[in-house]
């Protein structure tokens, strides 16, 4: 199954070691335009019809990942608590659009969590960038 990732879990990342050997398939963007908040590390929510100017596609990266990693990336996520594994429209940098699943930040659990602030928007999209560290 196919699992778009867009934060922590990207190559490089420090979540990234829980894809295990999943595929890497590619990068890409939601189809549907969402926010995509700051906590400390990204929540992307759904559009707001209320705000539409905000919503953007966000970049990420697609996985193929098998059964048992999907359960650790459930873990992971607080799948039914903090996040939410719905199904969304990619369309890959290719232009090909697939099915994959996507973690999207519960409203109850997020709301009242402090002042969520969006993410800054480049080229008209959301990428989550971490913050920058100097070497050691």
């Amino acid at each position: 199954m196919k699992v778009f990732v867009y934060g922590t879990l990207k190559r490089g990342h420090g979540n990234n070691h829980v894809l295990g050997d999943s595929t890497f398939l590619g990068t890409g963007e939601t189809v549907a335009r969402c926010r995509l908040f700051n906590s400390g590390f990204p929540v992307l929510r759904p559009g707001d019809k209320n705000h539409a100017e905000l919503n953007r596609p966000v970049r990420g990266e697609l996985f193929e990942v098998s059964e048992e990693t999907l359960d650790r990336l459930d873990r992971l996520e607080g799948e039914g608590r903090m996040y939410f594994r719905f199904t969304k429209f990619i369309r890959l940098d290719d232009g090909k659009v697939v099915k994959a699943y996507a973690y999207v930040g519960g409203s109850s659990y997020w709301r009242g969590r402090g002042r969520l602030r969006l993410y800054d928007i480049q080229n008209d999209r959301y990428v989550w960038q971490p913050p920058y560290r100097a070497a050691s």
